[in-house]
């Protein structure tokens, strides 16, 4: 089964995203991580938004081990939510593109 885990992170520090970048480089052995993927709000630079990506068996309903010890470190720091998603299969979604992408 696939999940995403979505941590957004609104600092109230900007030094902080530097120290975020840091606890990310230094996740190593999460059985099941398949990536990790970190954006910026395009409106508010000090909110972040870290995407971990899951392909395990199951993933219980309150989320990771990984990311509740994030969102335990970084809600010190400011505002955190939290938010767990299953991957959904439908046997006839095809992927829709704009006309002209690859």
């Amino acid at each position: 089964m696939k999940y995403v885990e979505i941590l957004r992170i609104s600092f109230l520090e900007p030094k902080m995203q530097d120290q975020l970048a840091s606890c990310i480089r230094e996740i190593k052995g999460q059985r099941g991580l398949k990536a990790i993927r970190v954006y910026r709000n395009a409106s508010y630079e000090y909110e972040m938004s870290v995407h971990l990506y899951w392909d395990s068996g199951s993933l219980k309903p309150e989320g990771s081990d990984l990311a509740r010890t994030l969102i335990h470190i970084f809600k010190e720091y400011g505002l955190t939510n939290h938010s767990v998603w299953k991957e959904k299969a439908y046997p006839s979604f095809a992927m829709v593109r704009p006309s002209g992408s690859v």
